[in-house]
C-alpha cells in the first residue's frame, strides 16, 4: 500500500519532495521541507531561479524562511537537499509532489484557472503509477479537484482513485505547518 510505504519513507528522512513552482510560496515550502532534512526539488520555467536555488541564494531576498542566508548554502544545497531544476519530469517524478498554481502563474503571467489548465496538461503528459500530488490553493481562487483528477486521468491513462492521489492544502496552511506535521498529515490521508 502506498500509505505504508511513504510512512516508511517518512520514518527514514527518504522522502523525496517536488515542488512545481519556486515563486514565493513553492520556493519557501521547498526550503521548509529541505530544513526538516526531506531532499527537495523545485521545479520553475525559469533558468535563472533553478540556478540560484543551486547556488544556495534566496532569490526572493527576504528573511521569511531563512534567517541566516548561509543556512541555505551551507546545509541545504551543499548537502544535496535543496535543489532547482526546470526539467518539469524529475519534479514530477517524487514521492510527494507539491503543485503551486499561484506561482506558476505568476511565470507563465497567466490568470490562475489558464495556469491550472496548463500545469494539469503538463503534469498528465508526465504522470506515473503512485504519484502524490498535493495542489495548494488559495481563497480567492477556485479549485475543481474532481475535474483537475478527470483532466489527470484522461491525459495519463491511469485511474485517479487507484494508480495516483491528488490532495489540496491552502496556502496559508502550507506556510503555518512546520514542515514533519504538515508531511504526516499528506501522508495520513493518501488512501491508494
Amino acid at each position: 500500500m502506498l500509505k505504508d510505504k511513504l510512512k516508511f519513507l517518512y520514518d527514514e528522512k527518504r522522502l523525496r519532495i517536488g515542488v512545481l513552482g519556486l515563486g514565493r510560496d513553492g520556493w519557501q515550502l521547498a526550503c521548509r521541507m529541505a530544513m526538516f532534512d526531506f531532499p527537495s526539488l523545485g521545479y520553475t520555467l525559469r533558468p535563472e531561479i533553478a540556478e540560484t536555488t543551486n547556488n544556495g541564494v534566496n532569490y526572493l531576498h527576504d528573511a521569511t524562511v531563512i534567517d541566516d542566508p548561509g543556512t541555505v548554502r551551507s546545509k541545504l544545497v551543499f548537502k544535496g537537499l535543496l535543489n532547482g531544476t526546470t526539467d518539469l519530469f524529475s519534479a514530477i517524478h517524487r514521492d510527494i509532489v507539491f503543485v503551486c498554481v499561484s506561482d506558476l502563474a505568476d511565470e507563465y503571467r497567466k490568470d490562475y484557472k489558464t495556469a491550472l489548465k496548463l500545469y494539469t496538461e503538463a503534469i498528465g503528459a508526465a504522470l506515473r503509477r503512485y504519484a502524490v500530488l498535493v495542489f495548494l490553493t488559495n481563497d480567492d481562487d477556485t479549485f475543481d479537484k474532481e475535474a483537475v483528477i478527470a483532466e489527470l486521468c484522461r491525459l495519463s491513462g491511469l485511474d485517479g482513485g487507484k494508480d495516483f492521489f491528488v490532495g489540496e492544502i491552502s496556502e496559508s496552511r502550507a506556510h503555518a505547518e512546520d514542515a514533519a506535521a504538515l508531511l504526516r498529515d499528506i501522508i495520513e490521508g493518501v488512501n491508494i
